[in-house]
């Protein structure tokens, strides 16, 4: 297991949540104690990684941004009030709302440390579908480095495109909400932060 912690990588780390009709409140539920139950693994206390957190469905919602929340505590709290709004999937408005607004320094975006976004998503999407992949690759070019997690779907193409090349491996899927496996995810994701030449690539890229 690597945790954070033994690298000492400094991380602002952003999730997107799917709030779509389809994932159900239960589904819900599962993907933000997932959430919980990864940052109990990540370095925050000492400051080195800091986290916001946006939920997305015909419109984005910022909940909370890298400035907001400094203790795990404070974290757990406010990841478990995240209400789950239902409505259709825009993929493509979430990432330029998180690529333009919450990786700013206005937003508590460092300069010195990794951006990296984590999307939990069960469906593709059907609004705006056109430019997700667009916006996608935006935020690549910015050097915001994508997971997506995927859960009980077949069609993966969008997904793979959505996440940092190679896609599949930064794409994560499960099949139900149920089984979405802390180990196996968080392990990769702190490996890749922690990466020296992930890191050396993030810090030569401008931060708007």
């Amino acid at each position: 297991m690597i945790f954070l912690a033994e690298c000492g990588a400094k991380t602002d780390l952003v999730f997107l949540i799917d709030s779509s009709m389809s994932v159900s409140t239960s589904g819900f539920k599962n993907v933000l104690e997932f959430i919980v139950g990864m940052l109990r693994h990540a370095d925050i206390a000492s400051g080195n990684v800091r986290v916001g957190l946006m939920t997305y469905h015909s419109k984005p919602i910022i909940h909370f941004n890298l400035n907001k929340h400094r203790t795990l505590a404070q974290l757990e709290k406010a990841i478990r009030a995240v209400p789950y709004t239902s409505g259709s999937t825009n993929a493509a408005l979430a990432l330029k709302t998180m690529r333009e607004t919450m990786f700013t320094t206005a937003s508590g975006d460092r300069p010195a440390a990794a951006n990296v976004a984590m999307l939990i998503t069960d469906g593709v999407s059907n609004l705006d579908a056109e430019r997700t992949i667009p916006e996608a690759v935006a935020s690549h070019q910015k050097g915001i480095h994508i997971f997506v997690v995927g859960i009980g779907l077949t069609e993966t193409l969008e997904l793979e495109q959505m996440a940092s090349p190679p896609g599949r491996e930064n794409l994560f899927l499960v099949k139900s909400f149920d089984e979405l496996t802390q180990q196996q995810i968080r392990t990769k994701t702190f490996k890749t932060m922690c990466d020296s030449k992930l890191l050396s690539l993030y810090f030569v890229v401008p931060v708007l």
